[in-house]
């Protein structure tokens, strides 16, 4: 009998993509059966990106080496994973308690973002 490798979980999807982990979010999102508002999470998701890649007015580009645009994809991803998993487990949430979480995975870092320098 030949054995066959667990597939990795990190290679179910491009992680390099923020727009597949978005869309890898919302195919896990549509599997809870709870409502919540994707116009709030796709409008959040594309202010990080412009506010990670310095196109968000104000704010200069992410220059991190950790804390960046990936990092904030991965959390993104993994906290639809661990809301999926708890609610196949048993536990209920709201459609606002997942846009909570969902929103916090996404700013969770936008912290260590320098504002702009402005002349005087």
């Amino acid at each position: 009998m030949e054995s066959v490798a667990p597939t990795q979980i990190s290679n179910l999807i491009n992680m390099e993509s923020p727009q597949d982990v978005l869309n890898e979010v919302r195919t896990i999102l549509s599997m809870t059966g709870t409502a919540c508002n994707e116009g709030l999470l796709s409008r959040s998701f594309l202010d990080v990106l412009h506010l990670f890649g310095g196109q968000y007015p104000g704010y200069q580009a992410c220059d991190t080496q950790y804390h960046d645009l990936k990092h904030t994809t991965d959390t993104l991803l993994a906290m639809a994973r661990i809301i999926h998993g708890g609610i196949i487990t048993g536990h209920a949430f709201s459609g606002h308690q997942l846009e909570l979480g969902l929103l916090s995975a996404l700013f969770h870092d936008a912290g260590y973002l320098l504002t702009q320098i402005r002349d005087r």
